[in-house]
């Protein structure tokens, strides 16, 4: 499991899309050479599914900016279904509640998609859309036993507050993978460094560990193992 934070948009998006193409090639290089073929990329990629950069991950070569709704060969990004009904993560405010009795956010913006495509050539900021994509690999969407269907985060607490006090400019985006074959795993994270002193590049640190069957299996084997000695 990938997590990938891209070049933000801020200092102007055809400028800065170059950078966001090249990451996109160096994760390329990087999946090519993993010791599996199940990998999942998410994270805060600042394009939407359209986009150069994305187009690129899911063919696995570089790419142009198109509307297309096709599964890519390198990888599929599970979250194109979410911009056929135009839903965006990144934008909304305390506008685009739900106005029924139990509040929440709509994050279908129509014409949010084409604004972005028309956007690029005129170098405007979009001013909502889906940054928050998740791509898998095909071997890794064979285990699935049902289909996966990426949802917005779609609670009000998402955007509540203004600019200043709101969690976050975006709602998260999110999928529940489901392999029926396989025990469940018991994770915990068993080491967390976010924000190190000096440069975050490089220093920081997640370790996720997996305290289910797999884990036992291996401890029995070495029990045996000690046993057997």
């Amino acid at each position: 499991m990938l997590n990938h934070h891209a070049k933000s948009r801020y200092n102007g998006r055809m400028i800065t899309d170059e950078q966001r193409t090249n990451a996109a090639l160096d994760l390329i290089d990087y999946i090519y050479q993993a010791p599996t073929e199940y990998v999942a990329l998410l994270g805060d990629f600042n394009d939407t599914p359209d986009d150069r950069s994305l187009n690129t991950l899911e063919r696995g070569i570089t790419s142009p900016i198109l509307i297309e709704n096709v599964n890519g060969s390198f990888l599929i990004n599970i979250t194109e279904p979410l911009t056929l009904k135009a839903h965006v993560s990144f934008g909304l405010k305390s506008l685009d509640k739900t106005d029924s009795i139990v509040r929440l956010v709509n994050p279908s913006i129509p014409g949010s998609r084409k604004e972005n495509i028309d956007n690029f050539l005129n170098d405007i900021p979009a001013r909502k859309a889906l940054y928050y994509p998740i791509l898998v690999s095909p071997a890794l969407i064979t285990l699935f036993s049902q289909p996966t269907a990426a949802k917005i985060f779609d609670e009000v607490v998402g955007i509540d507050g203004n600019d200043d006090t709101q969690a976050s400019d975006h709602l998260p985006v999110y999928v529940d993978f489901h392999c029926s074959d396989s025990d469940a795993p018991k994770l915990r994270i068993t080491a967390l460094l976010s924000n190190p002193l000096g440069s975050d590049s490089g220093n920081e640190l997640i370790q996720i560990q997996n305290f289910g069957i797999v884990f036992k299996e291996k401890l029995l084997s070495k029990m045996l193992h000690l046993k057997m000695k």
